[in-house]
């Protein structure tokens, strides 16, 4: 089907451009994840060539444990347009390994396929280096597997008859992430609330059985050293009832001594 411009039925708003953010990973994916369909194009540095990947589908993850998120579209593509150095024609490859159509990385900025195009960012030098090994779709696109970026723009596909259904979509969409996201922190903190409880009880329990155990390790020592002392106390008694009646006999003997025939 053809179109006139001014019929054609979509809007295409930038959303990133990669020289005006630095070239970086994050706002990247603060101005273009979960935005829905979007086109991304790259200039190649000292080159006229444009090449670029259509994502039909949003740059977002799915899952919040992994680094990498592959998506799986029928509809993705990538491209590379005319060239005024070699005079290569356009070209269109369209996705033949469905899984993975579009890779999500938070590393890095839009990915397609198993590394067909990527973007690996390097923020500190205002660039980027450019990937492309054909593995995810029908053909490559650029004769160079390694290639540096002088600039790559991010543009939002929007729908110009259905944007408010669009957005109402989006909207609901993102109440929905937004509920399982809430649920899923309500869990883990949960978890960890409860953690820490059994952690603190146990940590009591030790506190008390350790308290126990000094106080009987000290009604112990107590109990030893009164039976000590008693000891020495009827060991003292001993000896003195030993002296006493050492000292009786001793009188008993001087008296018989000095008066031999007095009866006692």
């Amino acid at each position: 089907m053809q179109y006139r411009f001014k019929d054609i039925p979509f809007e295409f708003k930038l959303i990133y451009q990669a020289s005006r953010e630095n070239f970086s990973v994050n706002k990247f994916h603060m101005n273009c994840d979960f935005k829905g369909p979007t086109i991304v194009t790259i200039k190649i540095r000292n080159s006229n060539e444009i090449i670029g990947g259509y994502n039909p589908l949003d740059w977002g993850e799915n899952n919040e444990n992994n680094d990498y998120d592959f998506k799986k579209s029928s509809k993705s593509f990538i491209f590379s347009l005319f060239s005024l150095n070699n005079g290569a024609i356009p070209r269109l490859s369209s996705i033949s390994y469905q899984k993975e159509a579009i890779v999500w990385s938070s590393a890095r900025g839009p990915c397609f396929g198993f590394k067909d195009l990527w973007i690996e960012n390097n923020s500190s030098q205002r660039s980027a280096l450019g990937i492309s090994e054909q593995l995810s779709y029908e053909t490559g696109i650029i004769n160079k597997h390694v290639f540096e970026i002088e600039e790559y723009e991010v543009f939002q596909v929007i729908h110009k008859e259905s944007s408010f259904k669009v957005n109402f979509n989006r909207t609901v969409d993102f109440i929905e992430r937004f509920k399982m996201r809430t649920v899923a922190f309500i869990v883990k903190t949960s978890k960890r609330i409860f953690r820490f409880i059994v952690g603190t009880f146990k940590l009591i329990k030790n506190i008390f059985i350790t308290l126990f155990k000094l106080i009987i390790n000290i009604f112990i020592v107590i109990i030893i050293v009164i039976m000590f002392m008693f000891m020495r106390i009827f060991e003292f008694i001993v000896y003195y009832l030993k002296l006493f009646g050492q000292r009786l006999r001793d009188c008993i003997y001087t008296i018989k001594f000095e008066n031999p025939y007095r009866e006692i």
